[in-house]
This record gives structure tokens, sequence and C-alpha cells, in this order.
């Protein structure tokens, strides 16, 4: 079972490697602009992590969050995009989790069976993600 750090600097990797699409434009790119509470929440959540390479150096408060390392911004979608990887199991291990919205967000695959686990689970989205996430066993 992951602990929190540990599960944080999974969603870390996840983030830096496949990118977030968190701003908003006009259509040109060089209008593409940080949406302030997205940029609150980023800084908000490097504050929980242990950064020991400094790999998150770029998320100051004085740049624009489009411009940072891992992050990447998209003015139609504003969606994350796992370009069809499967959904990592150790979010079953999070069994604090309330809410988890993973809709539109590209992942694709098997649903892994350890979502099971989130017992206090109130809400879970996986719309738009069909067809290609799917389960075989859902007993």
């Amino acid at each position: 079972m992951l602990d929190c750090a540990m599960a944080e600097n999974f969603l870390l990797f996840l983030m830096l490697f496949f990118g977030m699409n968190i701003c908003s434009g006009s259509g040109n790119p060089s209008e593409v602009l940080c949406i302030e509470s997205e940029r609150e929440a980023l800084l908000r959540f490097k504050k929980g992590l242990v950064d020991p390479l400094n790999r998150l150096s770029s998320w100051d408060v004085k740049q624009d969050c489009c411009k940072w390392v891992g992050i990447s911004c998209d003015n139609s979608t504003g969606n994350n995009d796992f370009e069809g990887v499967r959904i990592p199991s150790f979010l079953g291990s999070m069994v604090s989790l309330r809410y988890l919205d993973l809709s539109y967000s590209s992942f694709g695959g098997l649903i892994p069976h350890e979502l099971g686990n989130l017992s206090n689970l109130n809400h879970l989205d996986l719309g738009g993600n069909y067809p290609s996430l799917y389960t075989e066993n859902l007993g």
C-alpha cells in the first residue's frame, strides 16, 4: 500500500510526464493565460511535495503557470490528456478519497479493480473515456 507522500509524488510524475491543460485563452497561443484558481491549486499541491531535484523550480507565483515545466495550456479543452494510459491502480489505496473525477482525461485500458477499495468514495466520474476504458468483472 502506498503512503500519501508516495502517491503525491506519483501524481507529480504523471502530471509532469503527460502535462496538464489548465489554461484558457482566445485561440491565439500567445494569448493563452493561466487561470488564477488553477495556479493557486498547483502551488498548494507543490507545497505538499518533496522535490529534492527542484524540478518544480519554474512553478513560481510571479510567472504565468502556462510556462511552468509540466504544464501545457489549451484554450479549447482545458482537460488533462493521458493519451490512453491505464488509470493507476494505486488510487485504490487512497481510502479516504471521496470524490474522483477522471472524466474526459483520455485514460484507456482496464479499470483497476483496486478502485473497489474506495469505500468512502461518493462520486466517481469516468465519462468521456469510452470506449477505451473497460472492466472484465463487476462482481
